[in-house]
């Protein structure tokens, strides 16, 4: 009778353990699959920063601005562009877009109609931006990170898509 009981613990012991592998093994292979999306690339092309987050095969949703630095007061132009295969829609009229000082976290006055707005297959759409916070007031010189945000509408799967860049604002010296 003692072994019985020893034996019934190893046996529980190896269940415990394969189910630990197989749950492991699903969480990768979920895992893998899912954060592929994020999988990015930083390039530089003609001046133009640019970060782009790999999307499914080899597509991607791209966000870049038409320069590196500017003055501050300038006009800065950020051009949200599908380079995927397939819709995306986007949460508000500016395509989900974000600007905010990198260091302090200060936010564009970026202002928009809250209605989904679909993103055709490379359909882009280019937003300005006067450099001016959520109170109207000029932001402050420092470096500045664009993002958007997307769920691609592939009926199969929902899956977010982020794409973003960063450019610098500097004083008029």
């Amino acid at each position: 009778m003692t072994r019985s009981p020893k034996i019934r613990s190893m046996a529980c012991q190896a269940t415990f353990l394969f189910a630990l592998v197989l749950l492991f093994s699903v969480c990768y292979a979920f895992h893998s699959h899912l954060h592929v999306i994020y999988a990015g690339n930083t390039s530089i092309l003609s001046g133009i920063q640019t970060h782009n987050n790999v999307g499914m095969n080899n597509s991607t949703l791209q966000i870049t601005t038409d320069k590196q630095r500017y003055l501050l007061g300038e006009t800065v132009f950020v051009t949200v562009k599908n380079k995927m295969k397939i819709p995306l829609e986007f949460p508000d009229s500016i395509l989900g877009l974000n600007i905010e000082n990198i260091k302090t976290g200060q936010k564009a006055g970026l202002l928009a109609a809250q209605v989904i707005t679909e993103l055709k297959p490379n359909e882009s759409k280019t937003f300005q931006w006067d450099q001016k916070d959520t109170n109207a007031n000029q932001t402050a010189p420092g470096f500045y990170k664009a993002e958007t945000s997307s769920i691609s509408t592939n009926l199969h799967d929902r899956q977010p898509i982020t794409a973003n860049t960063t450019f610098g604002i500097r004083q008029d010296t």
